[in-house]
């Protein structure tokens, strides 16, 4: 496909085979689309959106995890074209937190090496604006800065960091640079309920 301006037979059904080998055996449907230099190449959907529901190309799935990097590290790189923000600035220089947490940096943030665990079970107990100012709080693990860890709190903070620099709500930031690039259909909490594809059912 590589310098291809159009697929070849043989890769669309090859694409088509292992498309539908996980439909049959690992998720309930997927949607692909294929473009370069405008053109789209290939689209296609396949199986349901639920349990009854066949999939459609107007379909929205979650991004889940993905909207790290699609949303917020966007955001974040916004802002630092705009010359709002540096990758080198620490925290402490917009949101109110004590001590080591305060000096990490929107770098390391970025990639992981702020040394903040993976994730956190405070959701279980707070929700809305008490819960993100405890995620806020939690401070790095002691041998874990500098070192890699995947950790969504990471993200939750440049989160509220974008907000503070702003002084908008972070979807509101998002969606409006989401917009301006033709990406309407992306967004947080979709209006339209019947298009959303289901993440899960119990």
């Amino acid at each position: 496909m590589k310098g291809s301006d159009d697929l070849k037979d043989k890769d669309v059904e090859s694409l088509n085979e292992i498309v539908l080998s996980g439909v049959n055996n690992v998720y309930t449907g997927a949607s692909i689309l294929i473009g370069k230099n405008e053109k789209i190449l290939y689209k296609n959907t396949f199986g349901t959106k639920d349990e009854n529901k066949k999939l459609t190309e107007e379909d929205i799935f979650d991004l889940a995890s993905v909207t790290k990097v699609v949303g917020t590290a966007t955001a974040v790189m916004r802002l630092i074209d705009e010359k709002q923000i540096k990758l080198e600035d620490k925290i402490g220089k917009f949101i109110e937190v004590s001590r080591p947490k305060s000096e990490v940096t929107i770098f390391e943030l970025l990639t992981h090496t702020s040394g903040m665990q993976a994730y956190s079970n405070l959701w279980q107990k707070y929700r809305g604006e008490e819960l993100l100012k405890h995620i806020i709080n939690i401070q790095p693990q002691e041998n874990g800065y500098k070192c890699y860890e995947y950790s969504c709190l990471n993200f939750i903070t440049l989160m509220k960091i974008v907000e503070e620099v702003t002084q908008k709500h972070f979807k509101e930031y998002v969606e409006d640079i989401f917009n301006e690039i033709g990406m309407g259909n992306t967004c947080f909490n979709p209006k339209n309920k019947d298009k959303a594809v289901s993440t899960s059912i119990r």
